[in-house]
């Protein structure tokens, strides 16, 4: 099971909860191919209820300290806000 910060577990519904897990599983299992994945997740963690910045913090969360990943964070939340979620 995926450790989440304390952001995301204020997700009250077990089902949103799993459906969150399950994301970040499937993104931290992929070597290739991440970029639409890790938009993916924040969108689902949008949908969630889950702000930019929390939603942010959990992308850092799941893909830890791999460096080539967290460049990717920024322009995810800047995708989100144009396409996503806002």
């Amino acid at each position: 099971m995926i450790e989440w910060s304390p952001i995301c577990r204020k997700l009250k519904a077990p089902l949103s909860y799993r459906l969150a897990d399950a994301a970040a599983a499937t993104l931290r299992s992929m070597t290739e191919g991440r970029n639409h994945e890790i938009f993916m997740t924040g969108l689902n963690l949008g949908r969630l209820g889950l702000s930019p910045n929390e939603i942010e913090a959990e992308l850092n969360a799941v893909v830890g300290s791999e460096p080539h990943m967290k460049r990717k964070i920024p322009g995810v939340i800047g995708s989100l806000r144009k396409y996503g979620r806002s």
